[in-house]
């Protein structure tokens, strides 16, 4: 792996081999969040926060590969293929906010209707509830 530059390389247990990915790339300096597999002798430490960051990465191309024509590659160049993929990540993180946001912001709506607060308030609340998340 000599063509590798980052500052840590993160992968799954399938890649816990010593000799061929584990050693030449802590000699470069490079941190390897690899887990060690259960039968091995003497497990090593690995950066257990770093690697569930891979997990949520995992996600969203498997998020990203519901879309049909980025699955099936139907543009020709690569620019039309890069706009779909920012078209479908920009859809795929709106609709995470969205679905963050919302259930606050109908809790504080259905008490704007309910009680009597005042208007300014409910406001206050949402706009902190949106910075918040």
């Amino acid at each position: 792996m000599p063509q590798v530059q980052a500052e840590a390389v993160l992968a799954d247990k399938a890649y816990d081999a010593d000799e061929r990915v584990v050693i030449p790339l802590q000699q470069r300096g490079i941190q390897v969040v690899i887990p060690p597999q259960k039968n091995r002798k003497d497990p090593r430490d690995y950066d257990a926060v770093l690697y569930q960051a891979r997990h949520l990465i995992e996600n969203f191309f498997a998020k990203l590969k519901q879309f049909r024509a980025i699955a099936t590659r139907y543009d020709k160049r690569g620019l039309n293929f890069l706009g779909g993929i920012y078209l479908a990540a920009s859809s795929i993180l709106l609709a995470i906010a969205v679905s963050r946001i919302l259930p606050h912001t109908l809790f504080i709506l259905s008490t704007l209707l309910i009680d009597d607060t005042p208007y300014w308030l409910n406001l206050f609340w949402i706009f902190y509830i949106v910075l918040t998340l």
